[in-house]
């Protein structure tokens, strides 16, 4: 491993996420929608602006809506022009955000077949890395927060680099008070969707009865004595899959309870290569999730598989996988793979063989290769059993599986069972 790669990996686990410094293009991606040229604007302007007219405004509706919101301050003293690979100026202002205690924003994406989500939040959860932008169109100023929300999973399967070309996660834009204006999704690098909140002013008149809607929800994360707590929503939205420019309107959605710890301090700033400092500067630790050992899992059966194996069952059962494996689908994958701590590495759709219908994910978890295998009960995770499965599946999965160590049933729910094995090298 290079230095500079494994000071960033330290960094990103001791304050805050360093890397973006590398890869700045993510940000400009949240800026380039707006079509329209923009304007020189100083730091001067846009922060006696953003004091004297938007933040007002924002804290008369902040009132409104009786929410607590995230407690965040922008840091002007930090405040940069951002300039490209030509050291010229792109025009818009870049404020960092400092907090006044350890609540952090984050976001929960679904639609309606992907409700559990919400039930399995801190696997589905994307932190949301933020920074006020100001910028001036056609003589007029505007602001809005620009959210890189980061799939961690997949950031801890990129050796903690956050690039463009490999980004999974959602780019971001809401007003001070998290309501959001639009966003897009990516999945390994490339646009899945964009959104547009409905209820934005600017997009109340577009045609919107044929759209699919689905829901971004705001979180709360925060981490106290080493534990990852999950909270309430702060705010939610339903957003609607389209295209263009969602404006800047004000614009609607929920409101809910929010919570924090004590502390606080500066968070992470994408355009300098430094931590974001304090207790504030947390980066989502996907290893705080798991109350057991999955090494100790792996090895014997002791109280790590059991409180694994909880994790399982009622992952099976809010993704409904514990009455009918006919939903069997990549997203459910997931989440089976991240209640063990990893991330997915291949996956396949439901076959058949001997009357039952079989399913297998292979997870990579810190560097360890395992295969879940999900079979209507009764079939057998015992190595003639994963022979079969390997045949009948075509080898796609377990092609590379020449040996499985120790397979075991991990879990039987309902009308299901679980089996796991370890992948060893020959």
């Amino acid at each position: 491993m290079k230095r500079e790669h494994f000071l960033k990996t330290i960094a990103a686990f001791a304050g805050g996420l360093t890397v973006v410094s590398c890869s700045p293009d993510l940000l400009e991606e949240i800026v380039i929608p707006e079509e329209t040229a923009l304007e020189n604007l100083s730091i001067e302007e846009a922060q006696k602006w953003f004091n004297n007219v938007y933040l007002p405004k924002a804290s008369i509706l902040r009132v409104a809506s009786d929410d607590k919101k995230h407690r965040r301050k922008a840091a002007w003293s930090r405040a940069k022009k951002p300039k490209n690979s030509k050291n010229k100026e792109l025009g818009w202002v870049w404020v960092p955000i400092d907090y006044e205690d350890s609540a952090r924003p984050g976001v929960v994406l679904y639609d309606e077949e992907t409700k559990y989500r919400l039930e399995l939040d801190k696997y589905f959860l994307q932190p949301v890395i933020e920074g006020l932008i100001v910028i001036k169109v056609k003589n007029e100023n505007k602001a809005f927060l620009a959210q890189i929300a980061y799939d961690p999973f997949e950031l801890e399967a990129n050796e903690y680099k956050l690039e463009k070309d490999k980004f999974t996660g959602t780019l971001l834009r809401t007003d001070w008070n998290d309501i959001l204006i639009d966003g897009t999704s990516y999945s390994k690098g490339k646009n899945v969707g964009s959104f547009i909140n409905p209820e934005n002013n600017a997009f109340k008149n577009a045609r919107i009865e044929n759209c699919t809607y689905y829901s971004v929800n705001y979180q709360t994360w925060y981490i106290d004595n080493g534990v990852f707590t999950v909270v309430a929503h702060t705010a939610w939205s339903t957003v609607c899959d389209g295209s263009g420019n969602g404006g800047w309107g004000d614009s609607g959605g929920g409101s809910g309870s929010s919570s924090g710890g004590t502390g606080g301090g500066a968070y992470y700033d994408p355009l300098v290569s430094s931590g974001g400092g304090g207790t504030g500067g947390w980066v989502y630790p996907t290893n705080m999730l798991y109350n057991f050992n999955l090494a100790n899992a792996i090895a014997t059966n002791g109280t790590d598989r059991l409180n694994m194996n909880v994790n399982v069952t009622r992952t099976l059962y809010v993704v409904s996988l514990a009455t009918t494996i006919t939903g069997w689908s990549l997203d459910k994958a997931t989440a089976l793979a991240r209640c063990v701590g990893g991330n997915v590495n291949s996956y396949c759709p439901l076959a058949s063989t001997l009357g039952k219908r079989i399913g297998v994910v292979g997870v990579l978890v810190s560097g360890t290769q395992l295969y879940m295998g999900i079979a209507d009960n009764g079939w057998q995770w015992n190595q003639d059993g994963w022979n079969l499965a390997q045949l009948v599946l075509g080898g796609t999965a377990l092609a590379a599986a020449t040996i499985l160590a120790a397979p075991w049933v991990a879990v039987v729910a309902g009308g299901i069972s679980i089996g796991i094995a370890v992948y060893t090298r020959p």
